[in-house]
């Protein structure tokens, strides 16, 4: 950075040439273990998610009756939208296990 906003290039010597291949070949190294040794996620991992699914569905569900009972405005409402999206979320994930 130059002047907080601005790039320019910086003068590299041979060793850091060096340096930054090794780096890109620990980089790569890496990426293949991780490759093999990658596990989204297991049965029990999709149990936990199903399972809290369910209980946010139910809890967006009951705070929705409430809200509803009490004569809350629609805007409010619309305010468990996320509550909603990561229910949905979870469920899906537990279905593909991603």
């Amino acid at each position: 950075m130059f002047f907080g906003a601005f790039t320019r290039p910086i003068a590299r010597d041979a060793r850091s040439r060096e340096d930054d291949d090794v780096r890109i070949r620990d980089r790569e190294l890496k990426r293949e273990r991780a490759k093999r040794e990658l596990t989204n996620i297991n049965d029990d991992e999709r149990v936990r998610r199903a399972k809290a699914s369910i209980a946010m569905a139910i809890a967006c569900a009951a705070i929705v009756g409430v809200e509803h009972a009490i004569g809350a405005p629609r805007a409010a409402r619309l305010m468990l939208a996320p509550c909603a999206f990561l229910c949905f979320g979870y469920a899906a994930s537990a279905r593909e296990g991603v």
